[in-house]
């Protein structure tokens, strides 16, 4: 195989890709239209603010549950290809949506199948690196999804302004294609933990004899018990809250100032408004809406080209001082879009010809160095290979709910006039506040993360 010769890219995560492909391929050709068709079916600010809030949160409600349960039952591509296919099937019915209500109820839906897989699906990736490329692997893996988002960004701005297809013909399309990406799940081969390097195995190793050990341990306490203590006991012994219990101090302390980070990092549909509303200033809907596209493009082009280049350095410098930098780049980067009307002195579009590539590299610097240093910190723990789903999925639910309060905040905001500042400013304004500290809470935390 091919992906044998390189470091952080075996058959799976290979495999794995091409299902984000084709998958990112299908939601890209949703996510740039989705606030317009809000807007179209009667949504204001605060709806696109629900919507997009609850898109995450939804989803990540599940992602720590899927992760545990497939840690206990030691599979992850059930739930890997189950979760696709719900999101293909409610892609499906958001193509039929008549009021923005329907939008609500079939996005949060569909994002209950990102949930069921997306904690299994990195631990695969995780689990099919080894430990000095995963920043890599996961890289790579993120450069086949946006590959598919760039893909899809073009088919519906073909399919908009050449063809001159509505939005939900173009949803359709999109759920058609979702289905297609459940296909290579097939051929991904499980394994529970990597197999090729001795501290792991010598892990393993240790494992064992401690569940012997507690095994023994048990039988002479189960003398003194009495059935019904035993049985609470075991229970409490398997279940999630001892398996989070595990999870080194480190990484908990890393979840935190996540989780603050994606206070900051509301939805991206704010973005696209921002943009439309300055274009709809200047040229009529339909070539603002096609312009909104192209510049979303564009921010999964710099996303795709920069995704495996920032994986690779984080893995040579060190995750923490690229995240930080990342944090530190997406404050800079509301700030240009609060005060995009006068930042540039030639035109809107020149502005936002800097700002969208710029959140695209943003996102190639945080998204996949986040969950590849979940990973690391993990291993820090006894534990390290079997609590790998849990430790991803406790960081995606964390940071996923956080998006919901983050996204109403960020809706309230911008139904905020205001007074002498640049229009919807105040949304921004609290995007780049709130990653500051982020920052400051990185920085303070620092001594507890060694690389």
């Amino acid at each position: 195989m091919a992906g044998k010769y390189f470091r952080g890219t075996s058959p799976n995560i290979l495999l794995l890709g091409v299902v984000s492909f084709l998958n990112d391929l299908s939601s890209e050709m949703i996510i740039p239209i989705l606030p317009m068709f809000i807007l179209a079916l009667g949504g204001g600010g605060f709806t696109v603010g629900l919507v997009g809030g609850l898109q995450e949160s939804i989803s990540s409600l599940l992602k720590v549950l899927s992760g545990h349960w497939s840690d206990r039952v030691g599979r992850r591509k059930v739930f890997v290809a189950s979760g696709y296919l719900t999101s293909a099937c409610f892609k499906l019915l958001l193509s039929f949506s008549a009021v923005w209500q329907h939008v609500l109820v079939f996005v949060s839906l569909e994002r209950v199948g990102k949930g069921l897989r997306t904690a299994p699906r990195d631990a695969i990736i995780a689990d099919s690196a080894p430990a000095e490329a995963r920043g890599r692997g996961f890289g790579i893996h993120r450069a086949f999804d946006t590959a598919g988002a760039i893909f899809g960004g073009f088919a519906v701005l073909l399919f908009y302004w050449f063809f001159g297809l509505g939005f939900k013909f173009i949803i359709f399309v999109a759920a058609v294609v979702a289905f297609f990406s459940v296909l290579p799940i097939y051929f991904v081969k499980e394994e529970r933990r990597r197999r090729g390097t001795e501290t792991q195995e010598q892990r393993q190793e240790q494992k064992q004899e401690q569940r012997q050990e507690q095994k023994q341990e048990q039988k002479q306490e189960q003398k003194q018990e009495p059935q019904g203590t035993r049985e609470r006991r075991r229970s409490e012994e398997t279940g999630l809250r001892e398996s989070l219990k595990e999870l080194p101090t480190p990484l908990k302390f890393f979840v935190v100032v996540a989780t603050v980070f994606a206070f900051a990092n509301f939805t991206y549909m704010f973005f696209i408004l921002k943009a439309e509303a300055t274009f709809l200033a200047v040229m009529p809907v339909k070539e603002a809406s096609a312009l909104v596209i192209l510049l979303y493009v564009f921010f999964n082009i710099f996303y795709a080209v920069f995704a495996i280049p920032f994986g690779t350095l984080s893995d040579r410098i060190g995750k923490r001082k690229m995240l930080i930098f990342g944090y530190l780049l997406f404050s800079v980067v509301c700030l240009g879009f609060a005060f995009s009307d006068s930042l540039s002195p030639f035109s809107s579009l020149t502005t936002f010809l800097f700002l969208f590539p710029l959140y695209g590299v943003v996102f190639a610097m945080v998204e996949g160095t986040q969950r590849a240093f979940v990973s690391d910190l993990s291993d820090l723990s006894a534990s390290a290979g079997d609590l790998r789903a849990t430790a991803l999925g406790t960081f995606h639910t964390l940071t996923g709910v956080a998006a919901l309060p983050a996204s109403l905040i960020a809706g309230f905001l911008w139904s905020v006039p205001a007074t002498h500042l640049p229009s919807y400013c105040l949304t921004f304004l609290y995007g780049s506040t709130v990653s500051l500290v982020s920052v400051g809470l990185f920085v303070g935390l620092q001594k507890h993360f060694k690389e």
